[in-house]
């Protein structure tokens, strides 16, 4: 692509891509930009370095909290529609589709290729039912990224006793009088 430095950037999504700077003759004009005065951003000129995704460095993929759709069946291939609607729904292929019939289950993303409209994926582990207030929670959990693996051995010797309470007296302290 065009004729300008080449660099690493980490984008919202988490994916690590390669871009390439557009050199000043194919710079993009800034939104409602007026060239007779100087753009708000950047101080001058009225726009703003531009750039191409050339390549993907490193993929930010991670467990996907989704439902089975079972009318896109075509064989043993189904889509996975994640919770998070930003997440584009996910080729599956399973036996045991009737098992997870109204289950949320885990899906990793494995691969897109480019003449694909969706990613290729594969089922990691089941959740429980939809609307199952456990499952339900931990997926919610598990799309916000919140670890929730157990705590390890080491850890829980750390923790006080069964049945501690907060003494009194610092229950008191950091009350406002």
């Amino acid at each position: 692509a065009g004729g300008g430095d080449q660099e690493e950037e980490e984008e919202d999504d988490d994916d690590l891509v390669q871009t390439d700077r557009l050199d000043g003759a194919q710079v993009v004009p800034e939104m409602g930009a007026d060239t007779a005065e100087p753009a708000m951003r950047g101080g001058g000129g009225g726009a703003r370095p531009s750039g191409v995704v050339v390549g993907i460095v490193r993929r930010a993929w991670r467990p996907y909290a989704c439902v089975l759709d079972p009318d896109s069946a075509m064989g043993s291939q189904y889509l996975a529609e994640p919770l998070d609607t930003r997440i584009p729904k996910i080729n599956l292929t399973t036996r045991q589709a009737e098992m997870l019939r109204g289950k949320l289950i885990l899906v990793s993303v494995d691969l897109w290729d480019a003449g694909h409209r969706f990613p290729t994926g594969h089922y990691v582990r089941t959740l429980g039912a939809v609307g199952d207030k456990e499952a339900e929670s931990e997926a919610i959990l598990i799309e916000h990224e919140v670890n929730c693996a157990p705590f390890s051995p080491q850890v829980q010797a750390c923790l006080p006793a069964k049945g501690w309470t907060i003494p009194e007296a610092e229950i008191a302290r950091r009350l406002p009088p």
